[in-house]
């Protein structure tokens, strides 16, 4: 098993054509790839909805994600990959491989099926050597297939996302997960972004809101805190107080002054 060292090992290869078996609401333990070279589908998961696959198209599936896939009527050929390692997770968070945007519409002269059928060649083979070849063709068919962001639109989305749901009694490691990033990689693009670590952004979004809702409403300061985050309004005073340099009341009051 050294060959999964390298970061990126498959797990299983092949090919079926005509009608298949619908797969419904299955969840992977590791990733997977499926290219469809004839013939209509859809694919459906709870981060993309409903998609209509039409060939030549590529989709991608997720670990952990529930989805449901299958061809029309008149079937379809496939073939498929299954694939594992810490490096598929590092293309997950470049945006080579996203939940939200799993297919991929190919071109006739696309290289993913030709990629595919080398793997399938060398699965009838065994050793070292054809474990490596298969991994470093997995790596072309990701890097063929994928749609990476750009780098600054990417950490763009994560830190608009983060913001906008800052105010959630979640944890950082469960806000990473529905961004579909790691916890390393979302405290790498919101400072490299912001200058600030995932919890100030998130800290400085809910203060940001209860200042709102303190000038504009008649809110107690208890449901200002519920509202940003906090259960108890005691901490949420003290955060409010340091990060402002005013408590919760003393700042409504001053507002509400300055608007007379």
């Amino acid at each position: 098993m050294s060959h999964r060292h390298l970061g990126l090992y498959a797990l299983g290869v092949g090919w079926q054509r005509g009608a298949a078996v619908p797969m419904r609401g299955r969840v992977l333990d590791s990733y997977a790839a499926v290219l469809i070279t004839r013939g209509r589908g859809a694919l459906d998961t709870p981060r993309s909805g409903p998609i209509t696959l039409e060939s030549p198209v590529l989709f991608w599936l997720f670990p952990g994600l529930a989805h449901t896939y299958a061809p029309d009527s008149a079937g379809w050929s496939e073939q498929w990959l299954l694939f594992d390692g810490f490096s598929a997770r590092s293309y997950e968070d470049l945006g080579y491989l996203r939940r939200e945007r799993p297919a991929v519409t190919l071109g006739a002269e696309s290289s993913q099926e030709s990629i595919l059928t080398a793997m399938i060649g060398l699965a009838t083979r065994s050793g070292p050597r054809t474990e490596v070849e298969i991994a470093a063709l997995t790596h072309q068919l990701i890097v063929a297939g994928g749609q990476p962001d750009d780098t600054g639109d990417h950490a763009d989305r994560l830190v608009a996302e983060l913001r906008r749901n800052a105010c959630q009694d979640v944890s950082m490691a469960t806000h990473a997960r529905r961004l579909g990033v790691t916890l390393p990689a979302l405290r790498t693009a919101v400072r490299d972004r912001t200058g600030s670590s995932p919890k100030e952004v998130v800290l400085q979004a809910r203060v940001s809101q209860a200042k709102s809702l303190l000038a504009q409403t008649d809110m107690l300061v208890s449901q200002v805190a519920h509202e940003v985050g906090y259960d108890d309004p005691a901490y949420f005073s003290r955060i409010f107080t340091r990060m402002v340099g005013t408590p919760p009341a003393s700042f409504r009051h001053r507002q509400r002054r300055h608007a007379q």
